[in-house]
Formats: structure tokens, sequence, C-alpha cells
């Protein structure tokens, strides 16, 4: 009713924050990969500030956000350096830990710019040879797999964008055909084409074209 009581809660939002998004989920040391990043501003509103990527104290790469504060960057992580990354905020610097970098695993890197294949390379570190398979997945539906061993360090697959299902298309890596090693969206889109005559309208979908 009216007559209950109201508590108000007072939240306070950071000056600033950066969130990291790895493309394969995570980090590898030895293994080149793509980070995702975006930046938040006052009140929580996306910023074009730039950032700036130190590794033992050197300054290694800026970015800046294109556009509403989402941005990216590509490095190699090597083993036994300290990374982090400064936040320049007006005058002021922050400075933020990137997200924990794996000694072993597998990166997963997704290729859309050409216009009728999709590029997919995998490339590991793993110290056991093992089996590895790389399926793309939709709805639970595989749509593609292929099977290589951990001795092919990095291996690329082409793939017809056709075999892609309108929306998101999921890329895992598995190990002994169970365990999911790193996982990577992608996405078909369909064109639609509509044409109209005196009686009938006609839809028809063109898949994979990104």
């Amino acid at each position: 009713g009216l007559d209950r009581e109201v508590e108000w809660v007072n939240s306070i939002l950071p000056d600033c924050a950066l969130h990291f998004y790895p493309e394969s989920g995570h980090l590898v040391y030895g293994i080149e990969s793509t980070v995702a990043f975006e930046v938040f501003g006052e009140e929580g509103i996306n910023s074009n500030s730039s950032i700036t990527l130190v590794a033992d104290g050197e300054e290694l790469l800026t970015a800046t956000p294109p556009h509403l504060g989402k941005g990216i960057f590509r490095f190699t992580p090597q083993e036994g350096t300290s990374y982090s990354v400064l936040l320049h905020n007006g005058e002021d610097e922050e400075r933020f830990d990137l997200p924990e970098i794996e000694k072993e695993g597998a990166v997963i890197s997704v290729d859309n710019s050409n216009e009728n294949i999709v590029g997919i390379s995998v490339k590991n570190n793993l110290n056991v040879e093992t089996e590895l398979g790389c399926a793309v997945i939709y709805r639970g539906t595989p749509l593609f797999y292929e099977r290589f061993g951990s001795g092919s360090r990095d291996i690329f697959f082409a793939i017809d964008k056709k075999t892609l299902r309108e929306g998101a298309n999921r890329v895992v890596l598995f190990a002994n055909e169970s365990i999911p090693l790193a996982e990577r969206m992608t996405f078909g889109s369909c064109v639609s084409f509509i044409s109209l005559d005196s009686c009938t309208v006609t839809e028809r979908r063109r898949f994979g074209n990104l």
C-alpha cells in the first residue's frame, strides 16, 4: 500500500571502468591474441578515452576506442613479463590488470573479411600430444567438425559462409572430443530481398554474407 516504508539506496558509480574481452575467452602465453575492450567514464557512460598497454613498466602499445568506448588491440603475451593497462581519463591515469594469462592453452581467431568464406585460425602451445577438434555449432547442431593433433601448432580452416546459419554461430575447440579449450562466436547474416507484383510478395533469403 501507500503507507509502506521505502528504503533509498545510494549507488555510487566509479569514475571510470575498463573491461577486457579476449577473443577466445582467455589469453595464452606465446600466442598472439586480439583483445576487445570497453571503456566506461563517469556515471557509467561509454568513453573514448585511450589506453596504454604496459609491459614491465615500458609502454608496449596505445589504443583509442573508435566508437562508444569499444576498441581492440593485439599482442603476444610473454611468460615472465608483468602486464598492466593505463586508462587515460583526462589528466588522470588509472591502472588496470589484464585478465589472467594461461601458461598452456589455445586461441581461436575468426576472420570474416572475405565475402565468401569464414577463416578460422587455431593456435595452441599444449605440452602433451592430444587430439583436438574444431567445431562450428548453431543451437546445438554441428555445422562443421574437423579433428587434428595438438602437434599442429597453427592450423587454418576456410568455411563457406553458406554453411553458417543466421545469427550467432559458436566456434569451439575441443580436446578429446569433450573438453572445451576455447570458444569464439561468429555471426551469419540474412539479407532479404523483397520483390512486389500485383498479386504476391516474394521474400528470398541469402545466408552467410557478413
